[in-house]
């Protein structure tokens, strides 16, 4: 698959640039999204595969209500939405977030966090950004946080995100050059 190539730095950014009509010296920025870990769905492997993929289809509807030329796909139990010509997180894609979460929460049962990447310069900056968005996943499980602790990380300039179970950490947009 492509967009996971891309994730991961296996696929040519100007080859999925032209497959799928993007600008390969747009940025693009990553969400990340996970089955929380102790969530009933995180455990029977059948109800992982399930809930993943009904993950799946939430992120790709509200990732490409976001954003149109948005990019989605699952890679093993994770769902990574890219979002060409994203330059940072603002009040939208927040809301995007939380959108998601709500929306797999209210069709599946199951808690979902979300880690937002620093947007890359160019496409080829998205292996950079899913790293970063894998990494703000773990940062409550590292903690030990339980679900009531769940809050957004955030800078001065970001704030707290009133949703219960949606993690991220905000960072400001990376300087261009």
């Amino acid at each position: 698959d492509l967009v996971a190539g891309l994730l991961d730095g296996r696929a040519s950014p100007d080859l999925v640039a032209g497959t799928f009509g993007l600008n390969e010296d747009a940025g693009a920025l990553v969400v990340a999204f996970a089955v929380r870990d102790g969530d009933a769905a995180s455990h029977e492997p059948t109800t992982r595969e399930l809930g993943i993929a009904e993950l799946g289809e939430v992120v790709s509807v509200h990732a490409a209500a976001h954003r149109r030329a948005a990019l989605c796909a699952e890679v093993g139990a994770r769902v990574y939405a890219v979002l060409p010509e994203v330059h940072g997180t603002d009040a939208a894609l927040r809301t995007m977030c939380a959108e998601v979460v709500a929306a797999a929460r209210r069709r599946s049962g199951i808690r979902v966090q979300a880690g937002i990447g620093s947007p890359g310069a160019q496409l080829a900056g998205v292996p950079g950004s899913r790293r970063e968005a894998v990494g703000n996943l773990g940062i409550h499980r590292s903690r030990g946080d339980t679900a009531d602790q769940q809050r957004a990380e955030h800078s001065p300039e970001h704030r707290p995100l009133p949703v219960r179970f949606l993690s991220v950490k905000l960072h400001p947009p990376r300087p261009e050059g």
